[in-house]
This record gives C-alpha cells, structure tokens and sequence, in this order.
C-alpha cells in the first residue's frame, strides 16, 4: 500500500486489489497482443480508477508493480524493451482519462475567474440553464 493510504483499509483495499488483479490481466494481455482493443482495456482502467476511491498515486503503485514483475520474467534485452515499450503505451493510455478530467477541471476554472462559471460569484444569480419552449402538437 502506498505511504500515504496506509490505514486506510476495507473498501480501498479491496478496490485496490481488484485494480491490481485487472491491471495485471490487461496488460500483460495487452503485452502479448498489442491490439486496439487491449489498448481499450488500458482506458477503462483509468476510467475505472475515477469513479473509484482510488487515486493516481495508487495507480501509479500498482503499474510500477505489474511492470516490475514483467520485467523480471524477461528473458533477454529485446523482452526488456518490449515490456518497456508495452508498459509506456498502456500507462499513457490508462493516464488518458486522468488527462481529460484535468482539462475540464482547468476550463471549468478558466470560465470561473473569468466571471461566466459555474464556480463564479454569480453564478447562483443565474438560472441553471434555459430549457427549450415546449412544443405544441402540431
């Protein structure tokens, strides 16, 4: 467990077990066959580890240990590489998520500050949003 979630224990340990035991199925999976669709594994994971209790510094353990242990089990200089090269592309891809939130965290801050927001002083002042005028049967 990471020094920072140490103690924390029941449900994030059992999450982060659950990520640990998917991680290691997708990427080694991935590792072997190196299609889209693994790839596609790597994205839900990030997306899984969102909407969890999880967070980036625990996603980040479980990738250096999966990584790890592909390592090891490398026979040779070119099965080093290949993890290497496996291991960076499914954890850019698993981080995609994690990106795409931070933009829209950063935009949603942007409008803010520039006063039109969700998060700006007048943002109570405004209705939520216009609704479309019904429409009559016609």
């Amino acid at each position: 467990m990471s020094a920072g979630r140490q103690g924390h224990g029941g449900v994030h340990d059992a999450e982060l077990e659950r990520l640990r035991r998917d991680y290691t199925f997708a990427f080694l999976t991935y590792r072997l066959e190196g299609t889209e669709q693994r790839l596609q594994a790597a994205y839900d994971l990030g997306r899984k580890v969102m909407a969890s209790e999880l967070n980036l510094l625990d996603l980040a353990q479980v990738h250096h240990e999966v990584v790890a242990e592909a390592l090891l089990a490398a026979s040779d200089n070119a099965a080093l590489r290949a993890v290497a090269a496996a291991a960076s592309a499914f954890f850019v891809e698993v981080l995609s998520t994690f990106e795409m939130g931070q933009r829209g965290f950063a935009e949603i801050r942007k409008a803010s500050v520039a006063g039109h927001g969700p998060l700006s002083p007048n943002a109570r002042h405004r209705p939520e949003r216009e609704l479309p005028e019904s429409r009559g049967a016609g």
